[in-house]
């Protein structure tokens, strides 16, 4: 995708507000991978950053922490900025990451150490990462709903993109879907057949599609993209 398709992406989910006034939160998947769907979730991020729009990008991929890892690259860093943290992304409620067991009584503090945000340069955007180093011999995490912590992220950030992986190899969608504004499917443009059954997978986990982003390009795997 272009940078004019993009900046028209971005105002096309925003051009109708919350009738509360709070910010909108947008997931990101596919049905398969190799699509682009990180690529195309940090575009939008991005394109919301450079309209100096608060904006939050979630990684949902914990093992990964692609979106991280990409705009800690050198060349990211230069161009957007250095990254600077990390800083508690629990919002004080508790979090769509569940670690367990917990080490501590109160189950919000025991989760908050698990997972950060990133303020990138200078601008209104934050990503998130997700700390293996935190984690203790005998402890997992899962995901699990958390209208709370979306809530929190509405009122925080203008706008929020969450890169869910691709419906085939992870049931993360079943967790977020029905909590966010909305849901972007991502087609490789190349003739692939997943589209239709994904269309059908976001709207049995809750969601509402919101639109289709065809993404011709192939970015380098060395962003961690493939997803």
């Amino acid at each position: 995708m272009s940078a004019p398709d993009i900046a028209a992406a971005l105002t096309a989910l925003l051009d109708t507000p919350r009738a509360d006034g709070r910010g909108k939160v947008f997931a990101v998947c596919a049905g398969a991978a190799s699509m682009g769907t990180s690529f195309v979730t940090r575009a939008l991020a991005l394109q919301a950053a450079s309209e100096e729009k608060r904006c939050a990008l979630i990684d949902l991929d914990f093992s990964q922490n692609a979106q991280y890892v990409a705009l800690s690259e050198p060349a990211a860093q230069s161009l957007h900025g250095a990254l600077n943290g990390p800083y508690d992304a629990s919002f004080g409620v508790l979090p769509f990451w569940q670690v367990s067991p917990i080490v501590v009584d109160d189950p919000i503090a025991a989760q908050a150490g698990y997972c950060a945000l990133h303020t990138v340069g200078g601008s209104g955007l934050v990503v998130s990462q997700f700390l293996w180093d935190q984690m203790q011999d005998g402890q997992h995490v899962h995901l699990a709903s958390s209208r709370d912590y979306w809530n929190a992220l509405r009122d925080s950030y203008a706008v929020s993109f969450i890169d869910v992986p691709s419906l085939d190899r992870s049931a993360a969608h079943r967790t977020v879907l029905g909590e966010v504004d909305g849901t972007l499917l991502i087609s490789s443009g190349r003739g692939d057949t997943t589209t239709g059954g994904a269309m059908s997978t976001i709207t049995a986990s809750g969601g509402t599609c919101v639109g289709a982003i065809v993404n011709e390009y192939t970015p380098p795997q060395l962003y961690g993209d493939s997803a």
